[in-house]
């Protein structure tokens, strides 16, 4: 018998998430609760959680920021990730990835078919985020990748990219691993 392999996938975007896998299989996954500000990752939330993955042995995978030109919540989202960073640093337990490489390594990256298709950058990035939503749906399980309002609670368009990323993340993690 061999013991199970835990990874857990955060995007520390704006619409950030966590994602916790066992062998590959989804477990559990939320939102990071968002302090007073409205804007950055609740870090006594965020420390809670890591301290209980350092009792699950579970390997963290942090998606390294990387934001271009102009995208917005540039400062928020280097704010969110040194807090995950710093949070499990300690016992280290974390690995941070490009999301180019995770993108890559699962197939989702843009492939030279599409790139002959002259997209925009917004373009490729919404292409991006198709595939991975798709590769989530397809991997995920019982994962509810829908989009909901933090207020309210109702079901909004669109889906949760930022639970799509952690999900990759983790699987990419477990890949690595395993």
């Amino acid at each position: 018998m061999f013991d199970p392999i835990y990874t857990l996938g955060v995007d520390p975007g704006i619409t950030g998430a966590w994602c916790r896998l066992k062998n590959g299989k989804y477990i559990n996954s939320g939102s990071f609760p968002i302090n007073e500000s409205g804007k950055y990752i609740d870090f006594n939330f965020l420390a809670h959680k890591i301290s209980l993955s350092t009792a699950y042995n579970i390997k963290v995978f942090i998606e390294h920021p990387w934001t271009q030109g102009n995208q917005g919540g540039t400062e928020t989202i280097w704010r969110n990730y040194q807090s995950v960073f710093l949070a499990t640093s300690f016992g280290n337990i974390s690995t941070e990835i490009r999301p180019q490489k995770w993108q890559e390594y699962l197939g989702l990256s843009i492939t030279k078919e599409e790139k002959k298709l002259k997209l925009s950058t917004k373009e490729k990035r919404e292409l991006v985020k198709n595939k991975a939503f798709n590769f989530a749906k397809t991997h995920g399980g019982d994962i509810d990748l829908n989009r909901y309002s933090k207020k309210t609670g109702k079901l909004l368009s669109g889906f949760n990219d930022g639970l799509t990323d952690a999900f990759c993340i983790a699987y990419y993690g477990y890949l690595q691993i395993k």
